[in-house]
């Protein structure tokens, strides 16, 4: 006897066909709904990053040319290191904007691409924030440890 009165259900981890075009298959409403509710923190975010990054920079080289002016000599040179710290606002802004670009390519095309492309984009934001506190902690092991073997010494 072959058949059965009860047909079974469907196996739900059997391989799916993937839809034409490359869409993801598994990106349902509320997935790229909650996508969508990101973008504009992202958007934000990544405005105040260059916002920061123009102010530092602008400001740090106006400091900077005010005191060697003022002063006529190299004093106010200090500042310039200023201009490097404005440009570490770039990258995590750059990466900020382009997560939000592919999320909203994302929500038109549902293409398997375009959320690669936004998980990319996440993926380079916090490998930057990654390496970044990794070199502040290292500088500030170093620091104190510096300090303490210049306090001991110069105390003894």
């Amino acid at each position: 006897m072959s058949g059965s009165p009860f047909p079974s259900p469907p196996e739900p981890y059997l391989a799916q066909p993937v839809p034409a075009g490359g869409a993801s298959r598994w990106a349902t409403d509320s997935v790229v709904e909650s996508l969508v509710q990101m973008r504009p923190w992202l958007l934000l975010f990544g405005v105040l990053g260059f916002v920061c990054c123009i102010l530092i920079m602008a400001g740090s080289l106006f400091a900077g040319f005010l005191s060697i002016a003022r002063n006529g000599s190299a004093e106010g040179a200090i500042l310039f290191v200023n201009v490097p710290v404005g440009l570490l606002y770039f990258f995590p802004s750059r990466s900020l904007f382009r997560f939000a670009r592919h999320i909203s390519d994302f929500r038109y095309t549902r293409s398997t691409a375009d959320l690669e492309a936004a998980f990319m984009a996440q993926k380079s934001f916090w490998r930057f924030c990654g390496i970044l506190v990794g070199l502040i902690v290292s500088l500030y092991v170093f620091i104190i440890v510096v300090a303490v073997v210049v306090g001991l010494v110069f105390a003894g």
